[in-house]
């Protein structure tokens, strides 16, 4: 074997050896491009998560240091309430068949993660109402704050609600600091949400009030029963 073929050969093999480890560079850049993305991925995920954190924090802080008069509690609690209601009322109608597991939004909130169709008809819901998602935390750590103190003024009863309700809108505004909470009871006391929730209001009352006239139609009618037995017993010759 000559020289010349020799040092082909050698040329040959370190050319090899040069490719492989190039190779092989090649594929651990492209692991480290997947981790250095995986690792993007999860901090930005878990960025997200700290903001809403914070803006949560934020909330429940703003809510203990507000102080709102006791009227002022009452009426942003009636259309917190009512925009609850209405909200578990537009996501149970679109799923009448899932309507019993469904008995309050809290199940709704639970459950919406983890099914698609409750998770897919929630959005919808809340776009149909203008609302996001921070805009249903705000009103809910809103209702848990101050449900234990409140009371619900109904919308269809002459009481302070309908003396204020001209003024609702610059009163949100001019008491209510946090922006969150603020662009939520703006959403709450305005259509579609306003309209929506007193429907679901005066439907209730309706529901409501044919339920109290069957019940007492039926007692009615056991009363009627009741004597005419009497009545028969008492005309029976002993």
């Amino acid at each position: 074997m000559t020289k010349e073929t020799i040092s082909l050969h050698s040329l040959n093999k370190t050319l090899n050896r040069i490719e492989n480890k190039l190779q092989t560079l090649e594929n651990k850049f492209k692991e480290l491009d997947s981790t250095l993305e995986q690792l993007t991925q999860k901090f930005e995920i878990q960025g997200t998560s700290l903001e809403e954190q914070v803006s949560q924090d934020e909330m429940w802080t703003s809510l203990l240091e507000d102080r709102f008069t006791s009227v002022e509690i009452k009426l942003f609690y009636s259309y917190v309430s009512e925009t609850i209601c209405c909200l578990h009322n537009q996501v149970t109608q679109k799923l009448p068949d899932l309507a019993r597991s469904l008995p309050t939004l809290a199940s709704i909130l639970r459950r919406k993660s983890k099914n698609q169709r409750i998770r897919l008809v929630w959005e919808s819901v809340l776009e149909s109402l203008g609302l996001q998602e921070g805009h249903v935390r705000a009103l809910c750590t809103f209702f848990i704050t101050h449900s234990y103190e409140a009371q619900y003024y109904p919308v269809y009863s002459a009481n302070q609600r309908q003396k204020y309700t001209g003024d609702i809108i610059t009163m949100i505004t001019k008491v209510v600091k946090n922006q969150m909470l603020q662009e939520s009871l703006l959403c709450a006391v305005q259509p579609p949400i306003g309209f929506w929730a007193a429907r679901v209001t005066l439907k209730q009352m309706g529901n409501a009030l044919r339920k109290w006239r069957m019940e007492k139609l039926a007692d009615l009618q056991n009363f009627h029963k009741e004597a005419k037995i009497e009545k028969s017993t008492i005309l029976i010759p002993q």
